[in-house]
């Protein structure tokens, strides 16, 4: 979902770039940000998981799922 989202921006930020060409900066500004919020995201989805891991010893990466025995 993350994935779609950002290429939603950046379709979003290419087309506002060739409708106002002066504030190129700014959509690019944007367009990191987002990258960087992106990789934030997913650092915090791997810390998430490797805390299940360490308290229930459950994978959960990759589609696993944590029971509700697993608790």
């Amino acid at each position: 979902m993350d994935e779609y989202i950002y290429r939603l921006l950046s379709v979003l930020c290419f087309r506002y770039i060739f409708r106002n060409i002066t504030r190129i900066k700014d959509y690019l500004d944007l367009q990191f940000i987002a990258r960087a919020l992106e990789r934030v995201g997913d650092y915090s989805k791997n810390i998430c998981e490797d805390a299940i891991f360490v308290e229930s010893a459950v994978d959960i990466r990759h589609g696993g799922v944590l029971s509700h025995e697993d608790n």
